[in-house]
């Protein structure tokens, strides 16, 4: 989910069985596309994944930009209005 020649503008943590996750990875994935976005995803339930301190759950997006977290499942068209703020700094 990650293109390796630059850095990331979201990163997603997630966990396995985890229905929010699925579906914050579903939204992200159409507006990945739609807004030229560079996400990488972070499996929290990977054994070798060791979270920053401040992920205590998933899913987290984190906007590398100005290094806000949104918690939780987001509706993909606020998900938008967030990332048209923060991100491209858009109205």
């Amino acid at each position: 989910m990650v293109d390796s020649t630059s850095s990331p503008d979201l990163i997603l943590y997630t966990s396995d069985n985890c229905a929010p996750c699925l579906i914050m990875k579903k939204s992200i994935e159409r507006l990945k596309s739609e807004m030229a976005l560079n996400v990488q995803e972070v499996n929290l339930s990977e054994r070798n994944v060791q979270a920053p301190a401040d992920i205590r759950m998933a899913p987290v997006l984190r906007i590398m930009k100005n290094d806000q977290k949104i918690v939780g499942a987001v509706k993909i068209i606020d998900l938008r209005n967030i990332l048209l703020r923060q991100v491209f700094k858009q109205c």
